[in-house]
């Protein structure tokens, strides 16, 4: 099947700070899919993009409208990173901790912005974050979201309870998966909310696991996706099948 391209219109600007990037190891779209936050991993920062897209008969129509970059002591080596809302990032920095931020909202205007964290999260002394490579948010009732964290070479995902009207305060840390895992590098949760999708990069494979209060470190997988060569980034379609 071919795949066709996808219309795209960005300025010279906005095309000068996508190619500034350099490396890059994840990005993702805000709730209302007006912002596309990505993660630049070598250069210690985040680009944020104002984005719209426009579903036409012949396919997606892209057009972004402008630019910010962002810089903080709590972004390293970022490697990871999803949003808590429409206005809040969580950035998982491979070098160090988790880092929350609330977004600059006025006019980006190509920007370059220095912000600081609302919160750190290291996990505490019995569930410390080790080479956090990717996060993914869940959002659950009472103003709490979990964070669900891959530790790359640790081997181990974790869950991260924080309390919105706390500040982000974490409330609980915990290991959450480890069973069969060699390098965790991506994760995602279905939009039902039923299912938790790993990469795992040393096995060459997507785990597939059924969210439950009794999935922990030894749950075993309830699926496996295989030869999938060295999987990093990985998301559920619409219809999370």
């Amino acid at each position: 099947m071919t795949i066709p391209p996808v219309a795209f219109r960005a300025s010279q600007a906005v095309r000068a700070a996508l190619s500034a990037i350099r490396r890059t190891e994840d990005l993702r779209f805000s709730p209302d899919n007006r912002l596309l936050a990505i993660a630049a991993f070598a250069r210690k920062r985040c680009l944020l993009l104002r984005i719209d897209v426009e579903m036409r008969p012949d396919g997606p129509d892209v057009t972004i409208h402008d630019f910010m970059e962002l810089r903080s002591d709590g972004i390293g080596e970022v490697h990871g990173l999803d949003f808590i809302d429409d206005k809040t990032l969580v950035v998982a920095n491979r070098d160090g901790q988790l880092a929350i931020f609330a977004l600059p909202m006025e006019s980006m205007a190509g920007q370059h912005r220095e912000i600081t964290a609302l919160r750190r999260i290291d996990g505490k002394p019995f569930c410390k974050l080790r080479t956090p490579g990717s996060v993914v948010v869940r959002r659950e009732s009472g103003g709490r979201v979990s964070l669900l964290v891959c530790n790359n070479y640790t081997h181990l995902v974790t869950r991260h309870v924080a309390i919105r009207w706390l500040g982000h305060r974490t409330v609980r840390n915990q290991p959450l998966l480890s069973n069969g895992l060699d390098i965790p590098d991506g994760i995602a949760i279905s939009h039902d909310g039923k299912w938790i999708a790993v990469s795992s990069h040393g096995t060459r494979d997507v785990k597939l696991y059924r969210m439950s209060s009794s999935l922990g470190p030894k749950s075993e997988p309830v699926g496996i996706l295989q030869d999938a060569g060295f999987p990093h980034g990985l998301r559920f379609t619409r219809d999370d099948r």
